[in-house]
C-alpha cells in the first residue's frame, strides 16, 4: 500500500531522528536523539536491513527518517513508510548549506541531515505514487527518443549543407518523400551511403516513437484517474496528449494541489526575487523546476496563441511593451505561466476548459 508523503515534520512528535546518506552500494546512517547522543554506522544498501535494525534497536521509539532525493529512487521511502515510520525525501537544492565548509563526506552529510531534521528545517518533496512513477519512465523515454530524433535530423541537414545541397522546403516535413528525394540525390557514393544510413536510423526512431506513444496512451486510458485528468488537460488550447501525459507524470497527485499557481513554481516559470528592506529586486523566471516540463509548456504556449484569441491578445500586449529583441521571449514565457494556471484550475475543478467567449 502506498503511503502519501509529507512535506514537513513536527520534531516534537518524534523521539529519534535518522539521517541517511544513500548510494547504490551502502547507507551511511546517523541516529540522533533529543539528548544529543549520536550513533553512526554504515550498512549495505538494503532497505530491509534498515527495518531490521530499527526493530532491534528502536522498537518503541517514534522515529523520523530523511535522505536526499537522487538516482536511488524511492525504494527506501517505500520500505520505511510501509513499516509505519515517517520519511522525508528532501531535494538537494533546498538543503541549507554551511558557508565556508570545505569538507564533505557521507558521514558528515548524514549527520547534517539528522540535525536539520531535528530542527524542523527540511522540506520533503511529494513522492509520486507507483502508477505516476511508471508514467514518468514512459515520458522520460519519449523525451530521450525525441532528443535522438532531433540529433539525426540535424546530422542529415548538416551533411547536406556541407555538400552544398540544403534541404528543400518540400522536404522539411520529414515524410517518406524526403527519403525518396535523398535516395535520388546526385552526390558522391560515400555521401549517399551515409545519408541512407542516417535515414534508416530516423525511420527506426520514428517507428519506436509510434510504439511508445501507443503505450503511453494505453497506460493512461487503463487508469480512470489518469484518463479523466488527461481529458481535462487536452481541452486546453495548445496541449496535446504528449504534453498532457508529461504534465501528469511530473505533477503527480493532483489532489495535493492547493492553488493553481503552484504549477508555475513547479515548472520554474515563477519570477525570482531578491529583496531586503526597502530594496526590491525582481528578475526573470526562477528556472528552479523541471526544465523538460518548462520547455513543453513553452512549446504549448506557442501553439495556444495561434488558436486562443485571449492568449494571443495577452501575448501581443506584452510583446509590444518590451524591447524588440526581448519582447517575444518574455511574452511567450508569460503566456506559459498563464497556461499553468489554467492547467491547475481544470485539474482541481475536474472539468474541461471553456473559453471566455463560450462561457458567456
Amino acid at each position: 500500500m502506498f503511503i502519501e508523503s509529507v512535506d514537513r515534520i513536527i520534531p516534537q512528535q518524534f523521539d529519534v531522528f535518522v539521517g541517511l546518506d544513500v548510494d547504490a552500494r551502502s547507507y551511511n546512517v546517523t541516529v540522533l536523539n533529543w539528548a544529543g547522543n549520536v550513533h553512526q554506522f554504515t550498512m549495505s544498501a538494503q532497505a530491509e536491513g534498515l527495518l531490521s535494525w530499527r526493530a532491534e534497536h528502536l522498537p518503541e521509539a517514534r522515529v523520523a527518517w530523511v535522505y536526499e532525493a537522487g538516482p536511488t529512487g524511492y525504494g527506501v521511502y517505500d520500505a520505511l513508510s510501509q513499516g509505519g515510520d515517517v520519511c522525508l525525501v528532501t531535494p538537494p537544492a533546498l538543503l541549507p548549506r554551511v558557508p565556508g565548509r570545505r569538507v564533505k563526506t557521507n558521514r558528515l552529510d548524514s549527520l547534517e541531515l539528522a540535525i536539520r531534521l531535528r530542527g524542523g528545517e527540511l522540506t520533503g518533496l511529494r513522492v509520486p505514487a507507483p502508477q505516476i512513477r511508471s508514467l514518468r519512465h514512459l515520458t522520460h523515454q519519449w523525451l530521450s527518443l525525441a532528443k535522438r530524433v532531433r540529433g539525426v535530423k540535424c546530422q542529415i541537414k548538416s551533411l547536406l549543407l556541407m555538400e552544398g545541397r540544403p534541404l528543400t522546403e518540400a522536404g522539411r516535413g520529414w515524410s517518406r518523400a524526403v527519403g525518396v528525394a535523398l535516395a535520388a540525390l546526385a552526390c558522391d557514393a560515400e555521401v549517399q551511403f551515409v545519408l541512407q544510413q542516417r535515414w534508416r536510423q530516423l525511420t527506426a526512431l520514428h517507428e519506436e516513437q509510434l510504439r511508445l506513444g501507443r503505450r503511453i496512451r494505453a497506460y493512461c486510458r487503463a487508469d480512470p484517474d489518469l484518463a479523466e485528468s488527461l481529458t481535462y488537460l487536452m481541452s486546453l488550447p495548445g496541449i496535446g496528449w504528449v504534453t498532457g501525459a508529461h504534465i501528469l507524470a511530473r505533477v503527480g497527485e493532483w489532489r495535493r494541489l492547493k492553488r493553481p499557481q503552484e504549477l508555475a513554481k513547479f515548472a520554474g516559470l515563477n519570477p525570482w526575487e531578491h529583496s531586503t528592506g526597502p530594496r526590491i529586486v525582481r528578475g526573470g523566471i526562477s528556472r528552479s523546476g523541471d526544465r523538460h516540463l518548462r520547455n513543453l509548456l513553452i512549446e504549448a504556449a506557442w501553439r495556444a496563441i495561434r488558436v486562443d484569441p485571449e492568449l494571443r491578445a495577452f501575448y501581443e500586449r506584452l510583446r509590444r511593451r518590451n524591447p524588440r529583441e526581448q519582447g517575444a521571449r518574455k511574452a511567450i514565457v508569460a503566456v506559459a505561466r498563464k497556461l499553468t494556471e489554467r492547467i491547475g484550475r481544470v485539474l482541481m475543478d475536474r472539468r474541461c476548459y471553456r473559453p471566455v467567449s463560450a462561457a458567456s
